[in-house]
């Protein structure tokens, strides 16, 4: 997933609010599962970290990903 994680947030960053939405993905690391939930298991875990990581990355800066070409229509 490290490999592709920028993309994905780069590509959805405009069109899902819930990459902006560090409380609900905090949430899904910290807090128990409810009722007729499961819980995360260590890759999605990790995944979902990576995937914040850039979230804030992308948040700070704004930047690309490297390699990545944006076309202007």
């Amino acid at each position: 997933m490290h490999e592709h994680a920028a993309y994905l947030v780069d590509s959805l960053w405009d069109l899902s609010p819930m990459l902006r939405d560090w409380e609900a993905m905090i949430d899904l690391l910290i807090e128990e599962p409810g009722r007729g939930e499961e819980p995360l298991d260590a890759h999605q875990e990790t995944s979902l970290i990576e995937i914040m990581v850039c979230c804030v990355r992308q948040a700070a800066t704004g930047d690309s990903p490297v390699g990545r070409q944006v076309s202007i229509c």
